[in-house]
Formats: C-alpha cells, sequence, structure tokens
C-alpha cells in the first residue's frame, strides 16, 4: 500500500540521517499526512502512464506531449527549451462523461442506484492460447453504473 511505502522510505532516510548524525522525527500522522497527498498523485501519474491516456492540448487540438527532441546546429547538437509554457488537458471526455450521469438505469426488474466504478489497473493475458502470451496492464477509467 502507499502507507507501507512511505513507512519503509521514513524508515530508511531515519536509517540514513542516523548515518550522517541527524535525526528524523517522523510520527504516524506525518506518515498518514504525507500517504494521503501522494494518493491522488499516484492515481493521476499511473493513468498517464497508461498506453492510451487522454491528454490534450487547447490551443493545438489534437496534439499530445512528446519528449524534446534534439537540433543540428553549427556547434553541434543542442537541446532548446520550450517557447512556452502548455497546459494539457487530462481526461476531459471521460470526466463530462461522469458530470453528466444521473438517474437510474440497468436491467428490467433490477434497480441499481447510480454510483461511480473506481478507477483500476486490470491485467490481461494477451496472445494465441497455445503459443507464446504477454500479460499487459490496461487503465480501465472511472465507470458510472447505473447512471
Amino acid at each position: 500500500t502507499i502507507k507501507e511505502a512511505v513507512e519503509k522510505a521514513v524508515s530508511e532516510a531515519g536509517r540514513q540521517a542516523e548515518k550522517a548524525g541527524m535525526s528524523i522525527n517522523a510520527g504516524p500522522e506525518l506518515i498518514r499526512h504525507i500517504s494521503a497527498d501522494i494518493a491522488p498523485l499516484l492515481s493521476i501519474l499511473l493513468y498517464l502512464c497508461s498506453e492510451e491516456p487522454e491528454i490534450d492540448d487547447s490551443r493545438v487540438p489534437g496534439s499530445s506531449p512528446s519528449r524534446p527532441q534534439m537540433t543540428k546546429t553549427k556547434r553541434g547538437w543542442r537541446l532548446f527549451p520550450a517557447d512556452r509554457p502548455r497546459v494539457w488537458t487530462v481526461g476531459e471526455k471521460i470526466g463530462a462523461q461522469l458530470r453528466e450521469a444521473t438517474g437510474n438505469g440497468g436491467t428490467p426488474g433490477r434497480t441499481v442506484r447510480a454510483h461511480l466504478r473506481r478507477a483500476h489497473w486490470h491485467g490481461y493475458w494477451t496472445g494465441p492460447r497455445d503459443g507464446e502470451q504477454k500479460f499487459t496492464y490496461h487503465w480501465i477509467p472511472p465507470t458510472m453504473v447505473g447512471g
């Protein structure tokens, strides 16, 4: 869990601080606070690392982030800074769908209260059953159920 990871990081930081002749005062309240701060950031990071995250630039629709490219100059290859900051919109379509969803729906005779199914990672085996299979993770976005 995130809390266990933070506990291990704080523990290791304490050991390293002792070696340097310092001390760290990190109690359970600090660990809880750090874990709570990291959780939403980790979710968005995992979404951005998925194979096809929904990312768009409102000024240049259809573009997506890319790694900077080296440029050949008279003095050799150089990496130039960006001309201007860019603002990326992440998950706009799925967010709009979730905000619009209201009411009940589903199978006749069965009423399901509208709720949000949490986003999560799901593992899939791909490839032929009798051949070489590959295990991959896919991001399943939040889904409105019964809305």
